[in-house]
């Protein structure tokens, strides 16, 4: 059972969740932080935490050829072959379903969450393989998070900070970038 546990929180890449502490800043930076507002935000983050590891397996199966050939990746619970393929379809769904119901009561975040989708399902087909969309593609995940967190508490979030979560985002994935190719 520990092993299961292990391997499904591998699958939905629960590290990971962290990322979208960021639906938080906005709050932050327009010091409101009060208790109704951070429930919502928590619904968010979980909602979004779903959203996202349905698409991080949506990624590992679309990539699972190409990981068993890898020295790392192949361990992964989708290319070692330890989750099978209908599983993981069930519960990418599955995880749809439940961040769909989660955040039904915030239609403020949807155009953000569907973006996010959007845009990381063309991410996994094709726009991880050009160079500098990549990592704008992972920068922009960041500042819909950013603007879904503002959206769900009605604060305006600024240009100024969209451009500081980009620009930090990116570098920080030029950075990974260069350390995966060293």
């Amino acid at each position: 059972m520990k092993e299961w546990l292990l391997q499904f929180a591998q699958l939905v890449r629960v590290p990971h969740w962290v990322k979208n502490g960021f639906v938080v800043v906005p709050a932050i930076f327009a010091r409101a932080l009060s208790v109704e507002n951070l429930v919502e935000l928590t619904q968010l983050f979980l909602g979004f935490s779903l959203l996202a590891s349905a698409v991080y397996m949506f990624n590992d199966l679309i990539d699972a050829p190409q990981d068993r050939q890898h020295i790392d990746k192949r361990y992964r619970p989708i290319a070692s072959g330890y989750f099978s393929f209908s599983f993981v379809i069930a519960m990418m769904l599955s995880f749809l379903v439940l961040a769909s119901f989660m955040l039904l009561d915030q239609p403020s975040a949807w155009p953000f969450l569907a973006t996010y989708f959007i845009i990381n399902i063309g991410y996994t087909l094709a726009l991880k393989y050009v160079a500098i969309v990549d990592v704008s593609v992972i920068g922009l995940g960041f500042v819909l998070r950013i603007l879904a967190g503002g959206a769900v508490i009605g604060v305006f979030v600024s240009q100024w900070l969209v451009t500081i979560v980009f620009l930090l985002t990116t570098a920080l994935a030029f950075a990974k970038r260069r350390h995966d190719l060293s």
